[in-house]
């Protein structure tokens, strides 16, 4: 991909324009689309998988984000691996937010009856988003640059304390619970990263694993949260901006994270 800002000088003045084609990524469109299409199928199809994008598109395109920024960091030497990566952090967002504002405008015109969760039809779902997500990882730096034994740490201990506490008040509640908890889970793993970052701010060598947890709990819990929406389409019913909300405040923390890691290198 060529980013191509050009200027135009003219006799009387200089113009700035860029080139459209910046804005298509093919391996960016079709993580999104093929995204989606497991949110269709986890729905069945119905109408209601409306609500199932418009209620977890924003965290793949956060996922995307992720992805991308780890892509970058593993290709800090070589620049040509640079432009393909930051297509995937920025383009991704930008397809989801699109999506998204369909979606949402979707389901306020229209009246879209609660759905029962097919099982078959919800881990058919799972699996293809599984495809999806693990595609970009294994093609490019490798699925172990993903993988962070602090970061699973991290989450497993929240999710047991989860699933304990909401035992005690109600079974029938263990997944709602975990899925409201997940965003915290993510941000509190993120925190503990930015903490390590900022203590091995002089040694860039040492930022490295502080910035795994920080970015990779973040895209875990991305991910176990739309896991969690396909398996209960129920859990999209109403707080339809929350996810908006949660996704664009992880994408400011990323930048916030990347910003760290350069200011360690100044």
């Amino acid at each position: 991909m060529c980013w191509c800002v050009k200027f135009k000088r003219t006799a009387e003045k200089t113009e700035i324009y860029m080139d459209p084609s910046v804005l298509f990524d093919l391996p960016s469109l079709l993580f999104v689309l093929g995204s989606a299409f497991a949110m269709l199928v986890a729905g069945r199809f119905s109408t209601y998988s409306i609500k199932i994008i418009d209620h977890s598109i924003m965290q793949v395109g956060v996922t995307g984000t992720l992805i991308g920024v780890v892509i970058i960091l593993q290709n800090m030497s070589d620049p040509n691996a640079i432009g393909p990566a930051m297509a995937v952090a920025l383009l991704v967002p930008l397809y989801c937010l699109i999506i998204k504002g369909i979606t949402f405008n979707l389901a306020k015109v229209m009246n879209i009856p609660a759905t029962e969760p097919s099982t078959s039809m919800s881990w058919l779902g799972i699996l293809i988003l599984t495809v999806v997500l693990i595609s970009p990882m294994a093609t490019s730096v490798g699925l172990a640059a993903f993988i962070d034994l602090t970061s699973i740490v991290i989450i497993l201990i929240a999710i047991s304390i989860v699933v304990a506490i909401s035992y005690i008040n109600s079974k029938e509640h263990v997944l709602d619970n975990i899925a409201k908890t997940l965003p915290l889970i993510g941000f509190v793993g993120f925190f503990i990263g930015l903490i390590g970052m900022l203590q091995n701010i002089n040694d860039p060598k040492s930022i490295g694993p502080a910035m795994a947890v920080a970015l990779l709990t973040l895209q875990y819990t991305m991910i176990l949260l739309t896991t969690c929406n396909l398996i209960k389409p129920q859990l999209c019913e109403g707080e339809e901006n929350k996810s908006l909300a949660y996704a664009g405040t992880s994408i400011l923390l990323v930048i916030l994270a990347f910003a760290i890691l350069m200011l360690s290198f100044a």
